[in-house]
């Protein structure tokens, strides 16, 4: 339960790459200058990051970056939009009745009479048969009958498979116009409700109450409460009409962790598709009703899902295979893909979006279907999403930043001049701008050491490899004064492409080093 693509596996691949240096600067203290030759090159930043060594650092369950035959790269970001379950949509209050028996009405011994109880059913539903996991059953007599006897409740709906409830309780005389009170709890885990026997055949139940008497029989003027009541119920298995049943679950988000690091610029990419996998253990059909909005980094203006596109229509609200009558325990799974096709998938994907909203409305029985409903306690229903993104697209100025540790310990006082080198390698479809700048400890001063140096896409980059060509930046005397002051390096990379395609062997490499002249 609170993610542009085809780029970020490039600006994910840059975020990895930029993240190596952390550790990897130049620190050199403990070495004599003296010692060293005229001319030493020391390398500062060295990093290297291809799709492969992506794929093993982002392929952790909730995101794959599956390959297909041709190496084309895709990222796949996998999670639970939502998940509901029997028991946070059905329960069973604890509840009772009494009944008044007048001493008037025992003219002999034993006086037999059935009564029904209304079975306090969840939702308005109509249940027919309950099997219970847990739960009590409580009797409860308070007499003022001036002689002593006992009453008998026996109720022939709700059986644990061998005997019925059958219960017994004595109540002894009362005096001084104190009451003779009773009572007896039963554990009622395992039983069954059978509210077929009643007429309406639901939510109803007979008791049979005998009461005899030891003896002589009460004054007119007596009287005797019998309680009967159940508390704790919790159940294994129900079935019967459950009728057109509403959840409305309240607006939840999804954090799409892809996109955070995407800074200033735009990213689309092709053949964006949101799939949804379903799976409803509900013995009944369920209707679900979604809603979509997206929030880009920066935006306080969602975007809002249009399951209408502009070739097909994502049907809405949509109706989930559920299991048949007798296939307890088993589950049915729908999977609906909304795309470009059938919606405006572009628009709520497409520009770096932060966070998902969702909310969902969930109708039972929308079609007022009137075959036998069931549903267990380990029944539900879960929506799976999973965002496919095929590394495709186009990229307009899109940032990214990351900061590195520096270190520059030297007495320079016997260099004569020092040159820091730059170069890279990107075999990408994707060219960039890297800009690199120093800072101190406190982020208050800073020097440029590159400003947009271009690292072309596939072959147009400047290839490291040829080191008679690399990019030169001379330091003058301040500039050596000054390195020492620094902690930090900033890189910034800012991307942009017009779109193809990332395959498995593409490769970039940012270096930097310097070069030290003692002459």
């Amino acid at each position: 339960m609170r993610h542009s693509f085809k780029t970020l596996l490039i600006l994910s691949t840059s975020i990895i790459l930029l993240s190596a240096c952390v550790r990897e600067y130049f620190q050199a203290s403990s070495v004599q200058l003296a010692d060293w030759p005229k001319e030493l090159g020391i390398p500062i930043i060295n990093t290297e990051i291809s799709t492969a060594r992506l794929i093993d650092r982002l392929d952790d369950g909730e995101l794959q970056v599956p390959i297909d035959a041709d190496g084309r790269v895709s990222l796949w970001q996998t999670g639970q939009l939502f998940s509901i379950q029997a028991n946070e949509i059905v329960s069973f209050p604890d509840t009772g009745n009494s009944l008044t028996i007048p001493g008037l009405i025992v003219l002999a011994s034993p006086v037999r009479t059935t009564e029904q109880y209304a079975f306090n059913a969840p939702n308005g539903m109509k249940v027919e048969h309950l099997d219970l996991r847990s739960g009590e059953a409580y009797l409860r007599l308070s007499s003022a009958f001036s002689k002593p006897g006992n009453v008998r409740v026996e109720i022939p709906a709700l059986s644990n498979g061998v005997t019925s409830y059958d219960e017994t309780l004595a109540f002894d005389t009362s005096s001084g116009g104190v009451l003779s009170v009773t009572e007896k709890v039963v554990d009622i885990s395992g039983y069954s409700f059978d509210f077929t026997q009643a007429t309406p055949a639901y939510n109803r139940f007979n008791y049979d109450i005998t009461l005899s008497m030891d003896g002589a029989l009460p004054k007119f003027s007596d009287s005797l409460i019998l309680e009967f009541g159940y508390r704790n119920l919790s159940f294994t298995f129900m079935d019967g009409d459950f009728g057109q049943q509403i959840v409305s679950l309240d607006e939840d988000s999804i954090f799409m962790p892809l996109f955070d690091a995407f800074g200033e610029g735009s990213v689309l990419f092709n053949d964006l598709e949101f799939e949804f996998e379903i799976i409803n253990s509900f013995g009944f059909p369920v209707d679900i009703d979604l809603k979509l909005e997206a929030l880009d980094v920066g935006s306080k203006n969602p975007t809002i899902w249009d399951p209408n596109g502009t070739a097909g229509s994502f049907p809405q609200p949509f109706s989930l295979d559920f299991p048949a009558y007798g296939d307890f325990g088993a589950s049915a799974t729908t999977i609906l893909a909304m795309n470009r096709e059938n919606s405006n998938i572009n628009d709520l994907i497409g520009d770096k979006p932060k966070w998902l909203y969702h909310q969902i409305e969930a109708t039972s029985n929308a079609d007022s279907n009137t075959t036998l409903d069931f549903m267990t306690d380990t029944s539900g229903f879960t929506v799976n999403s999973t965002m496919k993104i095929p590394l495709s697209g186009s990229v307009q100025n899109l940032g990214l930043t990351d900061t590195a540790d520096f270190s520059f310990d030297f007495d320079l006082s016997k260099v004569d001049r020092l040159e820091m080198r730059f170069g890279a390698e990107n075999s990408f479809p994707m060219g960039a701008l890297v800009e690199i700048t120093l800072y101190d400890e406190q982020y208050k001063s800073s020097k440029v050491l590159l400003e947009n140096f271009e690292v072309g896409a596939g072959s147009n980059a400047v290839p490291f490899s040829n080191i008679s060509d690399p990019y030169i930046l001379k330091l003058n005397s301040q500039d050596l004064e000054e390195l020492p002051s620094y902690s930090f390096v900033v890189i910034e990379v800012t991307l942009d492409t017009d779109g193809d395609v990332v395959v498995k062997d593409h490769l970039f490499k940012v270096r930097a080093g310097v070069k030290i002249f003692n002459e």
